[in-house]
């Protein structure tokens, strides 16, 4: 992680399903890395839920749930894909309503 500076920041990704030659929870832990850099964000951890769906009525993810419970604790949220946070647009608006941190995505 990076060295002490304000604006605490998480990161969070998801991934639906896993499979042995998988490179996209690096890939994605680099995108928030660069991202928390680029934007001076001492990003204290990084959150996420592998094999885990982001549909309605999925089981619930355990990261997202740690990192809900721990919000108040950041002042920002990376995420490297707006999709991997959440499916739908009312889901994005429920889970940034529920944070008084900034989500940003790290790339378009």
């Amino acid at each position: 992680m990076q060295s002490e500076r304000t604006n605490p920041a998480a990161g969070y990704f998801r991934i639906s399903q896993a499979r042995d030659d998988m490179s996209a929870p690096e890939l994605y832990r680099g995108e928030i890395e660069r991202f928390c850099r680029y934007k001076d964000l001492t990003l204290k951890r990084i959150y996420s839920d592998i094999d885990y769906s982001g549909y309605r009525g999925a089981r619930k993810r355990p990261g997202l749930e740690s990192l809900k419970q721990q919000r108040s604790s950041f002042s920002a949220i990376v995420v490297p894909r707006l999709s991997r946070f959440g499916r739908s647009v009312s889901e994005l608006v429920r889970l940034s309503d529920s944070s008084t941190a900034t989500a940003y995505p790290s790339s378009s």
